[in-house]
C-alpha cells in the first residue's frame, strides 16, 4: 500500500515547471479574449482556500503536521492487520482533530485540522472475491495484445497516437506523429480502417468563454482508456515535481510487488486549455487525482497537466481492484523527463508491457528522430522492443551529435514485445518476392527468394487470395503446395532461437528451422522458409484451403506470432480465344473457339526453381457458321465437338519484380487437339449427306505453321507451336499476344484473329 501525505486524492494542483529549451519561463500569456489565464499560483490558491486547507506545505501547521503522520502510521497499521477501509475511516473520524474522511475500498483520504490532505492507498482484500488481485502472468517475449481481452481472431492491432502540442511542434517541424502513423499503416497489423487513432491540435484552439469549459482535442480523455490500444505514442510537454519536494514518496510496482523509492511524481501535459483552472477541475474532475495546470513555454494559454498519481488510479486501482499496469501493451511517451523515476514507467509497464521514456530534458528534434527510428524498427523490421532500443540508445544519448540532453530509456520486460505479427505467409508468385537464381540459364521459372520491397505488405497473402500449387487440378493425381514464410525481427545469430509450425487444412505438419536448407536470409532481419508440401488429395481448380504459420518466439514456451489465412488454390490461366474465317465465291465458314487453360507447375533441377509442367484445358466451340448455296427445298444442320488446348512447356519470369516483363512469357509451347472439329449435315428430300470437317484446326495450323506466308511457329520435334513475342499485360493480364492476319491458298482466303493472354492475380503496383 502507498502511504503518502499531499494533494493527491482529490485533485489538487501541482506546481509543475514544463520542458523548455529556455531555462527561463515566459511571463503569463493573455487569451484569445485578452483576458490573462490563471498562473498555477493562483489556481492552486484559490482552489486550497476554497476547501479549506494550507496551500502550500509551509503554511502546515508542524503540530497537524505530526499529528497527521501518526494518524496515518496507525491507520495504516489497522489495515494491515485485517481491518477494512471503512472501520478505519471510522476511526479516524472520531480521533481530535480529524475534519474530513473519506474511503472506499482502493484507500482513505483524511484531514486533520491545520494540514494538507493526507492520503492511504490499499490493495483489495484477498477475501473479497469482486475485487481479488490478479495475479501477474508469466511473462513472455511475445506480441502485443496476445493473450488479453482485446486480441482478435485476425490478429490486428489498435495504435493511438497523440499530439497535443501539435501546432507548436508541426510549426517547427518536431511532431512525429504524422509519421509514426505513416510507419503503423503501413503494416497490415494496423492499416485497416480504425486501426490507428491519431488526435492532434493542428492549430492553437481558443480560450473558452465561460470558466468551467475546456478546448482543444487532447482531452484528459484522451490518457484514459488505453488498456484498448497495443500501441501508445505520445508527443507532449513533461516535468518532474521538484525531487526535494515532500511530495517525494514510494511508487508502488503492482499490488504484489515490492516498492521502489523515493521517487517523485511525472507530470505530462495534457492539450486541454483552461481559462479557470480551478473552476474546471471542480466541474469536470471532481474526485480524479493527479490532475493539475501548468503552462508551456511559446504557446499560450494554461493547459491541464497529469501527474503519476492520475496514473495510478487510472491503471493501478480505478475501482478499488489493483490491476498491473497495461496489459501486453507499448508505450512512448516523448517528452522532457517522462522517464525521471522511473516511477510513470513502473506504474504503465508494470510485469508485461513495454515503456519508452525520457530522463531529463530532451530537445523536441531529438525526440522526433529517436521517435520515428524507433517505430521504424519495431515496425518495418519486426524488432523486437528491446532490440529496437539497442538500435537507438546510442542515438539518443546524451552528448550525440544531435545535442540530447536527456536520454531515451526503456522500462521492460523479459526479452521485449514486437509490436506486430512477425509472420507473413507470402504469395510466390506476388512480383515483389524475387527470386536470387533469376539470372541462371534454364530456368524457364524461377521462384521466389529474398525481398523487392522495404514494404512488406507487398506479396503477403490474405484471406481470399489465389494461391498457385503444383500440378494439374482435376487430373486425378495428388498435387502439391507452396509458399513462403517470412519470418521478420531476427537478428543475425539468433535464427536458432525461432522456428515455425506449419498447418495446412488444420493438419500440423512439421516445424521448420530458421537454419536449415529450407531457410534462407533475406535481409537484416528477415529470414524466409520456404515450404512445398505434398497434398493427399487432387486439387480442385478454386477450392479454399487454410493455411496456418505459428513462429515459436524466444523465452517463454507460449511466445508466438501467428499468420492464419484461406486462400483460393488456382494456378494463372492461358486464356484463347480465336476466330478462323475462310471464304470462297459464295462459300464463307466462320469458326470461334475460346477456352482456358490452367498451368501446371513441376518443381526444376534446384530446390528455388519451379517449371511449367504439360498440362491441358478445354477448347469450346463458341460459334460455327456456315453459308453456301444449297439446292431447292434442302437446308443445312451444323454440330460441333469441343476440343482441348495443350500447354506443353513454357519459359515465363515470374522472378524480377522491377522488370516490367514479370509474368511475360520468352516463351510458351501450345498445341490444340484436333478432335476439336464440325459436322455439317445436307438435309434434302430425297435424303441427307453428312461431312465433318476440321475448319478452325485446320486454320490454325496453316497460319502458325508458315503455309499461308507467315513464319512458321512449328517445332516439329516438340510437337508444339512455339509463341514468342509477347506484350506485357496490366493488372491480372500479364501478358497479351495478338494474331490478325489474312491468307490465300488456291483461290480460298483465310482470317484469323487469335488473342492469348495468361492472366492471374492482379498484385497492386511496386
Amino acid at each position: 500500500m502507498k502511504a503518502l501525505r499531499g494533494p493527491l486524492a482529490i485533485g489538487i494542483a501541482l506546481m509543475l515547471t514544463v520542458c523548455s529549451e529556455s531555462p527561463t519561463e515566459p511571463a503569463a500569456d493573455p487569451g484569445p479574449d485578452d483576458e490573462p489565464g490563471p498562473t498555477p499560483e493562483s489556481t492552486e490558491a484559490s482552489f486550497c482556500a476554497q476547501l479549506g486547507y494550507p496551500c502550500t506545505a509551509e503554511d502546515v501547521d508542524p503540530a497537524a503536521g505530526q499529528r497527521s503522520q501518526l494518524l496515518l502510521d496507525e491507520a495504516k497499521d489497522r489495515v494491515e492487520s485485517g481491518e477494512t477501509n471503512e472501520l478505519a475511516a471510522e476511526w479516524l473520524a472520531a480521533q481530535d482533530g480529524v475534519v474530513n474522511v473519506t474511503a472506499d475500498p482502493s484507500g482513505i483520504v483524511f484531514q486533520v485540522e491545520g494540514d494538507q490532505p493526507t492520503w492511504l492507498i490499499t490493495p483489495a482484500r484477498e477475501d473479497a472475491p469482486a475485487q481479488a488481485i490478479e495475479l501477474p502472468r508469466p511473462y513472455a517475449e511475445n506480441v502485443v495484445g496476445h493473450d488479453t481481452p482485446r486480441e482478435r481472431e485476425d490478429r490486428k492491432k489498435k495504435a493511438l497516437i497523440l499530439g497535443p502540442f501539435s501546432h507548436q511542434l508541426t510549426r517547427e517541424g518536431t511532431e512525429p506523429g504524422p509519421e509514426i502513423e505513416s510507419i503503423l499503416r503501413s503494416h497490415r497489423d494496423y492499416g485497416y480502417d480504425g486501426g490507428v487513432t491519431y488526435i492532434a491540435d493542428p492549430s492553437l484552439p481558443a480560450l473558452p468563454g465561460d470558466p468551467v469549459s475546456t478546448t482543444g482535442r487532447v482531452k484528459v480523455s484522451a490518457f484514459q482508456g488505453w488498456e484498448d490500444y497495443d500501441v501508445i505514442a505520445v508527443t507532449t510537454h513533461g516535468k518532474e515535481v521538484d525531487p526535494d519536494s515532500w511530495l517525494c514518496g514510494t511508487i508502488p510496482l503492482g499490488p504484489l510487488t515490492e516498492t521502489v523509492g523515493p521517487t517523485c511524481l511525472v507530470g505530462v501535459y495534457t492539450g486541454e486549455r483552461v481559462r479557470d483552472c480551478t473552476a474546471a477541475k471542480l466541474a469536470n474532475y471532481a474526485g480524479v487525482p493527479g490532475i493539475s495546470c501548468g503552462r508551456v513555454q511559446g504557446v499560450e494559454g494554461t493547459y491541464l497537466v497529469l501527474d503519476t498519481d492520475f496514473f495510478i488510479w487510472q491503471y493501478r486501482y480505478r475501482g478499488g481492484v489493483p490491476r498491473d499496469g497495461l496489459d501486453t501493451s507499448v508505450v512512448y511517451m516523448g517528452g522532457c523527463h517522462t522517464f525521471d523515476n522511473s516511477n510513470l514507467a513502473d506504474v504503465l509497464a508494470g510485469s508485461r508491457s513495454e515503456y519508452f521514456g525520457w530522463d531529463d530534458p530532451v530537445r523536441r528534434v531529438d525526440n522526433r528522430e529517436v521517435a520515428v527510428r524507433l517505430f521504424e524498427f519495431m515496425v518495418r523490421d519486426g524488432l523486437s522492443t528491446k532490440e529496437a532500443y539497442d538500435q537507438v540508445k546510442d542515438v539518443s544519448a546524451p552528448g550525440s551529435i544531435h545535442g540530447v540532453l536527456g536520454e531515451l530509456e526503456h522500462r521492460s520486460n523479459g526479452e521485449g514485445l514486437h509490436v506486430r505479427e512477425i509472420t507473413t505467409l507470402k504469395n510466390p508468385l506476388h512480383p515483389s518476392v524475387r527470386s536470387s537464381n533469376s539470372g541462371s540459364e534454364g530456368v524457364p521459372f524461377a521462384l521466389l527468394d529474398g525481398l523487392a520491397s522495404q514494404t512488406d505488405e507487398e506479396g503477403t497473402l490474405r484471406s481470399g487470395d489465389i494461391l498457385p500449387f503444383l500440378g494439374q487440378a482435376g487430373d486425378g493425381r495428388s498435387d502439391e503446395i507452396f509458399f513462403y514464410v517470412d519470418v521478420d525481427g531476427v537478428s543475425s545469430g539468433r535464427e536458432s532461437e525461432f522456428n515455425v509450425a506449419i498447418e495446412i487444412g488444420g493438419e500440423e505438419l512439421g516445424v521448420w528451422g530458421l537454419e536449415g536448407e529450407e531457410a534462407r536470409r533475406v535481409d537484416d532481419y528477415t529470414v524466409r522458409i520456404r515450404v512445398r508440401q505434398p497434398l493427399n488429395f487432387d486439387v480442385v481448380d478454386g477450392s479454399t484451403i487454410r493455411l496456418k504459420a505459428t513462429t515459436r518466439l524466444p523465452g517463454d514456451e507460449d511466445g508466438e506470432s501467428v499468420d492464419d489465412v484461406s486462400v483460393v488454390l488456382a494456378n494463372p490461366v492461358l486464356r484463347v480465344h480465336s476466330t478462323i474465317e475462310t471464304s470462297s465465291g459464295e462459300f464463307t465458314s466462320l469458326s470461334e473457339v475460346r477456352g482456358d487453360v490452367p498451368l501446371s507447375f513441376q518443381p526444376g533441377e534446384q530446390p528455388d526453381e519451379l517449371e511449367v509442367a504439360p498440362s491441358r484445358g478445354p477448347l469450346e466451340y463458341v460459334r460455327y457458321e456456315v453459308t453456301q448455296p444449297t439446292p431447292p427445298g434442302c437446308s443445312i444442320t451444323i454440330q460441333t465437338s469441343d476440343g482441348e488446348m495443350w500447354i506443353m512447356r513454357g519459359e515465363i519470369p515470374f522472378d524480377d519484380a522491377e522488370s516490367s516483363e514479370f509474368g511475360v512469357p520468352e516463351e510458351l509451347r501450345i498445341f490444340p487437339a484436333p478432335e476439336i472439329k464440325e459436322s455439317i449435315t445436307l438435309q434434302c428430300p430425297g435424303g441427307s449427306t453428312g461431312f465433318e470437317t476440321i475448319h478452325w484446326f485446320a486454320g490454325f495450323v496453316a497460319f502458325h505453321g508458315g503455309a499461308l506466308g507467315g513464319p512458321n511457329e512449328l517445332d516439329e520435334s516438340g510437337a508444339a507451336f512455339v509463341i514468342g513475342s509477347w506484350e506485357a499485360g496490366e493488372g491480372e493480364v500479364y501478358a497479351t499476344k495478338v494474331y490478325d492476319r489474312t491468307g490465300q491458298e488456291d483461290e480460298v482466303a483465310l482470317t484469323e484473329h487469335t488473342v492469348l493472354e495468361l492472366r492471374g492475380p492482379s498484385y497492386p503496383a511496386n
